[in-house]
């Protein structure tokens, strides 16, 4: 280097620098453009593992300048279909009521936009670091963790006949009346658009009326797998806390936003599933039948970081 003159010397250190820079951009780049990956309960991303159900740092407030959010812990619950990190908020964020018992239009409009307004209230939370978007938890989601797979295809045509109430048939094709008061009206959601029967009054068993033929979608059901005394998650692991308790270690009861058409012998029902403590549940809001129901439960936070 000694016989280099100075300009030589600036442009050979200057090259250095250069291609460092070049090189180390270049590692950024590659870091971040990686995937998370999922590997049984863990998820990984270069350096970084956690299990489910690990605490993660997440500022959801941006160091308090946001004042419409909870301040909540969060933690690890999967990856989705594009490699981003899924994180869950350890306990409710806000309530939501759905449903009116005095107003039956208002139930039904829950009916149809429930999901919505619980991704409403989620997507304030997608303003922290390396978010990219947040929504409500779904019944999907609380699926793909359990492994829990059957689904519910029952199916039913209701009539009016002779009875005030809607009937239906048995296996054999006989008349069985419904046990619940639908006072000659009967409701029901067709592509989001609310539909009524009335029964006028010529209907006779021998000269039936069909209302319409209904496909039940409703799946609920506990942690504990009764059919073979086992557990869908284990209970006090990471998993079953992050799920099944709040962080405060009470039970958990919050909506998801997976709405159903629950399919009975007496009445079709329409509501939201809901998580409440180990089981996947479901509340009813709006009946065939014209009654409603007013539910309050928690909104939980799903917000998928880089």
């Amino acid at each position: 280097m000694k016989n280099l003159n100075k300009r030589t010397k600036t442009f050979i250190v200057m090259s250095v620098i250069g291609i460092s820079i070049i090189f180390a951009l270049v590692i950024i780049i590659i870091l971040n453009n990686q995937k998370w990956k999922m590997e049984g309960n863990i998820v990984k991303k270069g350096n970084q593992k956690y299990e489910l159900g690990d605490y993660y740092e997440y500022d959801e407030t941006i160091d308090n300048r946001l004042e419409d959010v909870t301040d909540v812990k969060w933690k690890v619950f999967g990856v989705d279909d594009e490699g981003n990190l899924l994180i869950m908020s350890a306990s409710v964020v806000e309530n939501l009521t759905l449903g009116s018992k005095k107003d039956l239009k208002e139930a039904q409009q829950d009916i149809i936009t429930g999901s919505k307004q619980m991704d409403d209230i989620a997507k304030k939370y997608s303003k922290g670091k390396y978010a990219l978007y947040a929504r409500s938890v779904n019944s999907e989601d609380i699926n793909k963790l359990t492994g829990y797979d059957k689904e519910n295809n029952k199916s039913m045509t209701f009539y009016w006949g002779t009875e005030d109430n809607p009937i239906t048939k048995n296996e054999n094709g006989e008349i069985v009346p419904t046990k619940i008061n639908h006072n000659k009206s009967f409701y029901w959601l067709d592509n989001n658009e609310w539909k009524q029967n009335i029964k006028d009054g010529s209907e006779t068993n021998e000269n039936l009326k069909e209302i319409n033929s209904f496909k039940s979608n409703l799946v609920s059901y506990d942690n504990q797998n009764y059919d073979n005394l086992s557990f869908y998650i284990k209970e006090n692991s990471k998993l079953y806390n992050m799920l099944y308790l709040d962080d405060n270690k009470d039970r958990a009861i919050y909506w998801t936003s997976t709405n159903y058409i629950n399919v009975t012998e007496n009445y079709v029902s329409y509501g939201y599933n809901a998580v409440k403590y180990d089981s996947l549940n479901y509340d009813n809001l709006v009946y065939s039948s014209g009654n409603s129901n007013e539910i309050t439960r928690g909104i939980r936070v799903i917000v998928a970081v880089k």
